[in-house]
């Protein structure tokens, strides 16, 4: 995906939870500043400014256990904060950044018509429904599921 990207000469910053060492889980301490939409981690800071500064996002990650790995989920449980990527108000959530196309790419060993039918469809509840900017203000999500099923040993 990186060498078709700098094949069309666009520009982007790659996040990579991993390589950062990311940590998923909220401090007590992060809890504590939490609902007032503060961070405390460094990472935090770093992540929000590039959001800021982006107008198109793309997620990719593995369905574990039917659901994003627990390292996407505290992503955006700790970067996806009131007052720098939405504000509440009177009609709901509205989104401060100005990302008009998201893209999440998901690979399973379960078919898709399975996650998504029998096990409550994880991208959809976890991040379009649930995302502050939709349906309002996102011109376009497009969720990709890619199943790869296991073959029988011989």
């Amino acid at each position: 995906m990186l060498k078709e990207t700098e094949k069309a000469a666009d520009d982007y910053e790659l996040i990579d939870l991993y390589a950062d060492e990311f940590n998923p889980v909220m401090s007590k301490a992060e809890l504590a500043v939490y609902a007032r939409g503060e961070f405390l981690d460094p990472l935090v800071k770093k992540y929000n400014r590039i959001l800021d500064d982006t107008d198109r996002i793309v997620f990719i990650f593995p369905i574990w256990w039917y659901d994003m790995p627990a390292i996407m989920r505290g992503f955006l449980d700790k970067v996806m904060l009131e007052n720098s990527a939405y504000t509440t108000g009177a009609v709901g959530l509205t989104p401060i950044r100005n990302i008009s196309q998201t893209y999440i790419f998901t690979t399973s060993s379960t078919v898709t018509d399975v996650l998504v039918n029998t096990f409550g469809d994880p991208i959809h509840n976890a991040m379009i429904s649930a995302n502050p900017a939709h349906p309002r203000n996102v011109r376009d999500i497009n969720a990709f599921f890619i199943s790869f099923q296991t073959l029988p040993q011989r």
